[in-house]
């Protein structure tokens, strides 16, 4: 702008007629004929002189146009229409200016030097101040803006380049919509369609829903209780005496129906498959298993099915039975399991994945709590029958000359449905009559004792009353190598495993023998050992026979063979994964190392709930099993029956005894020198039968 010292903020004419300049709006003014007198003028503008030479104007009537130019960067107070930093932010006016501090009037020159020039008339004029003496052509189209002087405002009433959409973030909130909602309820923009963060979200209706109050993931449109599906009961209590419920259809199930899914044209992967007692199992290695699980419990003989949330069956090499512990559900399952009038059990049927046990329920137990109700329950399988309290215990002997086969087949009730069956290739030999006595046992517990004094198991039928008969160790420790397992498990089928120190191979060899009638005396060595080492002597009134005394002999020595690393496995069970056996080889690869074992137990556990069904089966290995009256008679002090001959006697009652495995002991009692005798706990029992020794290797 020119630096001219001229007042034309008015000028008078002839008539006392002003002349206003610098109006906020455009404007018309006549004023009187009049005449004007100028003189010739020099303006200074940009450094270029312009003369103005002006004369005598006689000017009938005056009408003067005038207008003004809106400045953009002038502060002029806060709008009425700031918005809330938290609502949907509408569009910022232009000439929004700096949100910390109002501008105060500035002075003629104070422009900013960066602000955009606007597009100015020939006679701008400040609609805030009356410029000095400013001439009519003291502008140019696009003005120059020149330095500000020292009086411009301060620092910080001006940001540095502060862009002029800024807004302040405090200033007076707009008045929000009526669509404007609680932030923590629904996030800004959201759909209508929104649900709450813990639950699948549905079509969301104008009404508002408790968040505990909807069901997740609920298909129907009614409200479900979260504990229990309401279902028409039948009441089983008081018991109808002249009605029974009709039975539900029966279950066709196929258990050796073979389907085959092939992934990648070779891997198969089978579904629904059971497994034959002696078909081997070899689990596939494989990125994932199928496993579909088939649960039910069923009540014997009317099938009443009952609601179950957990079930533990096992079985162990030291048992005769099998042990099994659940929990039933529902208002029906105490009524189900009660035992008849006359105490008689009730038996369950239970299917697991294929896999089907009769069990005996034995004991009982109610569990109530608000809205909910469960029945424990435990007992034994169908064996239990030949056991107390259902079969009072006896005593007695062999009267009679009978194979072993015959003498345990002798002591199942005639009316008790029971039979034995025995291993394939297992020897039977003859005992005397005479030779075997028994006291205070009832049937099971008697053929269980004689089973275990000659190294041979009991194992008893899923659902049947069968006893099968075998071998301890089917295939001895030191040929496991070359033999072939039953049970093949990779890691990839592991869920969980149990490793041991490994204590390397003790005795390799020992001595048995039998009892006064028809007993035997044999030392069983290990093959190929030097069989120095001797394992404390056993003795059994069956051992009646060399292959007596090589099962019980090579019993022991597998016992004192080196244990297998891994203790147990626990995988699934159903589909590819078949149910282990007692008496299997089982093959585990673990870190890429086989390790090869017996099975001596098998435990499956099966759990229920609303959204899930797992089934798994633990399978331990080696000499010692889960047993725990085993584990407690291996706490208490023995006294085996053992064999010896007098070296020497004294006069204080006592004699020096060489036993048979070797080593030297002074007991009481009294005899001959060189006489063989019965030694137990310190004391001579009475003289030994005279029996020719047999040299035997395992």
């Amino acid at each position: 702008m020119a630096n001219a010292n001229l007042d034309l903020s008015t000028q008078r004419v002839p008539g006392n007629a002003d002349l206003p300049f610098g109006a906020s709006s455009a404007t018309k003014n006549t004023v009187a004929t009049a005449d004007i007198a100028i003189a010739e003028i020099t303006i200074d503008v940009l450094g270029i002189g312009v003369a103005l030479a002006l004369s005598d104007v006689a000017i009938d009537d005056i009408t003067t146009d005038t207008s003004t130019t809106y400045l953009v960067n002038v502060f002029r107070g806060i709008t009425g229409n700031p918005t809330m930093p938290f609502s949907q932010a509408a569009h910022v006016w232009e000439l929004m200016r700096s949100a910390w501090a109002p501008y105060i009037k500035l002075r003629d020159d104070a422009a900013m030097p960066w602000q955009p020039a606007t597009q100015l008339h020939d006679a701008v004029v400040s609609n805030w101040l009356h410029l000095d003496k400013l001439s009519a052509a003291a502008q140019d189209a696009w003005e120059q803006a020149t330095a500000m002087q020292s009086s411009a405002a301060s620092a910080w009433r001006y940001p540095a380049k502060q862009k002029i959409e800024r807004c302040m973030p405090w200033e007076q909130a707009a008045p929000i919509s009526d669509q404007t909602t609680s932030t923590w309820r629904y996030p800004e923009r959201a759909r209508t369609s929104r649900g709450l963060p813990f639950e699948q979200a549905l079509d969301a209706n104008n009404e508002v829903a408790t968040p505990w109050g909807a069901n997740p993931l609920l298909q129907r449109e009614y409200v479900v209780i979260p504990w229990q599906d309401a279902d028409v009961l039948i009441s089983l209590w008081p018991r109808p005496d002249h009605y029974t419920p009709e039975p539900p259809p029966p279950r066709i199930i196929t258990p050796n129906l073979d389907l085959i899914c092939k992934v990648d044209g070779t891997t198969a992967l089978r579904f629904g498959w059971v497994f034959g007692e002696s078909e081997q199992i070899i689990i596939p290695i494989q990125r994932a298993y199928i496993v579909i699980h088939d649960i039910e419990v069923l009540r014997l003989p009317d099938n009443i099915a009952i609601s179950a949330s957990k079930l533990a069956i096992s079985y162990d090499v030291d048992a005769w039975a099998w042990g099994w512990s659940g929990t039933l559900q529902g208002k029906e399952a105490l009524d189900a399991v009660l035992p008849s009038a006359l105490g008689e059990p009730v038996t369950l049927s239970v299917n697991i994945n294929g896999h089907i046990w009769h069990l005996v329920v034995e004991e009982w137990s109610e569990t109530r709590l608000f809205g909910k109700r469960g029945v424990s329950v435990k007992g034994r399988g169908l064996s239990s029958f030949l056991a107390a309290p259902y079969i009072l215990p006896a005593s007695g002997l062999t009267i009679a000359d009978r194979t072993l086969q015959q003498l345990m087949g002798d002591h199942l009730p005639i009316d008790s449905g029971a039979s034995i069956t025995w291993a394939t290739g297992m020897a039977d030999w003859l005992v005397p009559a005479g030779a075997w006595t028994w006291s205070n046992q009832a049937p099971i517990n008697a053929i269980h004792t004689a089973a275990q004094e000659v190294g041979m198991v009991v194992v008893p039928g899923m659902a049947d009353k069968v006893l099968h008969i075998q071998p301890r160790y089917p295939v001895m420790p030191w040929d496991f190598s070359s033999a072939t397992p039953g049970f093949i498990v990779p890691e990839s089928g592991i869920f969980n495993s149990n490793l041991r120190q490994t204590v390397p191979s003790q005795a390799n060899a020992v001595y048995v023998h039998g009892g006064d009638v028809g007993g035997v005396l044999a030392r069983v060595k290990r093959m190929g050992s030097a069989g120095d080492r001797t394992a404390a002597t056993a003795s059994s009134r069956l051992i009646t026979a060399t292959d007596g005394a090589r099962h019980l002999g090579s019993r022991i020595l597998a016992g004192q063979h080196q244990q297998p690393a891994v203790r147990d496995i626990t995988l699934p069970l159903g589909g590819v994964f078949g149910l282990g056996a007692v008496g299997q080889i089982a093959s585990v690869t673990l870190y890429n190392t086989e390790h090869r074992g017996i099975i001596n137990s098998v435990a499956i556990d099966a759990t229920l709930t609303d959204k899930s069904v797992t089934v798994h089966q633990t399978l331990t290995l080696g000499e010692d099993t889960t047993n725990n009256w085993s584990r407690f008679k291996r706490l208490l002090p023995s006294d085996p029956l053992l064999v010896g001959t007098i070296e020497q006697t004294y006069p204080d009652g006592s004699a020096t005894i060489t036993l048979l495995g070797g080593g030297s002991m002074r007991v009481r009692g009294t005899g001959s020198s060189g006489q063989t005798v019965y030694v137990r706990g310190g004391i001579i029992e009475g003289q030994a039968p005279s029996m020719t020794q047999v040299e035997i290797e395992v």
